[in-house]
Parts: C-alpha cells; sequence; structure tokens
C-alpha cells in the first residue's frame, strides 16, 4: 500500500485547487502537484464535507469514525465480560445440579427410617 501524502501537502493541494484562476484546469493541478485525479477529487469532496460539517455543526467523520470505534472496543469489552459471567453461572448450576442429583439418589437408596430429617 502506497504511503499516505501528509496532511500539510494536501491541504495546500487542496487550496490550490479551491482557490484557482478560472482558466486553470484540475488536470493541470495535479500535473503540477504529480497526484492523481481521482485523489485530488477525494480530498476537494473531504474538504467539502468538512466545510459544510463545521458550516452546520455537525460532528466530523472524523470525530464519528473514532466515537464508532471507541464504541466498538467498549461493546468488545462488555461482550466479554458477559461470556465470563455466562460460563461462571453455567459452572454453579452445573455443580448445584450435580449435588441435587446426587442428594437425591443417597435419599433413593437409603431406607426412610434412616435418612436425616432435613
Amino acid at each position: 500500500m502506497p504511503k499516505p501524502y501528509p496532511k500539510e501537502f494536501r491541504d495546500d493541494v487542496v487550496r490550490v485547487a479551491e482557490n484557482r484562476e478560472p482558466g486553470v484546469s484540475i488536470k493541470r493541478i495535479v500535473g503540477d502537484f504529480g497526484v492523481h485525479p481521482m485523489t485530488l477529487t477525494k480530498w476537494l469532496a473531504r474538504s467539502g464535507t468538512e466545510k459544510t460539517a463545521v458550516d452546520t455543526g455537525a460532528p466530523l467523520l472524523g470525530g464519528r469514525d473514532a466515537e464508532i470505534r471507541e464504541l466498538r472496543k467498549r461493546n468488545r469489552l462488555l461482550e466479554q465480560e458477559f461470556e465470563v459471567r455466562r460460563r461462571i453461572c453455567r459452572k454453579r448450576t452445573f455443580r448445584e445440579s450435580a449435588r441435587t442429583s446426587r442428594d437425591m439418589n443417597i435419599n433413593r437408596l437409603t431406607p426412610p427410617c434412616l435418612r436425616s430429617a432435613s
């Protein structure tokens, strides 16, 4: 995977493209800076989205992505905790059922006169 362009470089290219003279084409800017036309198009779209978000007060996509990552991390942690607790409960239930069935067998095999009054 190619190394990403530095943020300062991207910002400079986007600024030049947005403030270009009427006769200057995107092809010329792309040729001057040595980036692919689709790359510049994506940068311009992202820049437009960020400006719109700032104007409307909506959260930026980068902030939303970070929030989603954080929530997914929290969700994984909660799922792991739930799994541990579920296994603990299953072990306890198994032990209790084994103890109960053992007691029932002992009671069934013990004559009624010798059974403890519990």
